[in-house]
């Protein structure tokens, strides 16, 4: 199945909320086409929605070292990278580390504000 197939059956797995197969649909159609920058970006969004962080990121520098011209591509990794350090800040306050916990929540703020 072409990549553009792939992408378009994860949509449509991501529209019914099946987060899993839409993943697996777009790692289907980066071994398809492995420069296809929309391809990484896509499994990006799905890894971070579904809480997988490091993954997301990952893919998203992958997209974005194939298509370094994209706005939308930094965006996204800023996105990530705020969102990882909110986890963060949930952790260090469950630790009882409040000072660390707002200092990781204004540093999450400066990546996506």
């Amino acid at each position: 199945m072409s990549a553009a197939r792939l992408i378009q059956a994860a949509y449509a797995y991501l529209y019914i909320g099946d987060f899993a197969q839409a993943k697996a649909a777009f790692e289907r159609a980066i071994q398809e086409e492995p420069d296809n920058a929309e391809a990484y970006f896509c499994a990006s969004i799905t890894a971070h929605r579904s809480g997988h962080y490091e993954e997301a990121r990952v893919y998203i520098e992958r997209a974005m070292s194939l298509s370094p011209d994209v706005p939308l591509y930094e965006a996204h990794y800023h996105t990530i990278c705020s969102s990882r350090l909110v986890e963060q800040a949930r952790f260090a306050y469950i630790e009882g580390q409040v000072d660390a916990a707002l200092q990781l929540l204004e540093r999450a703020m400066v990546q996506d504000p």
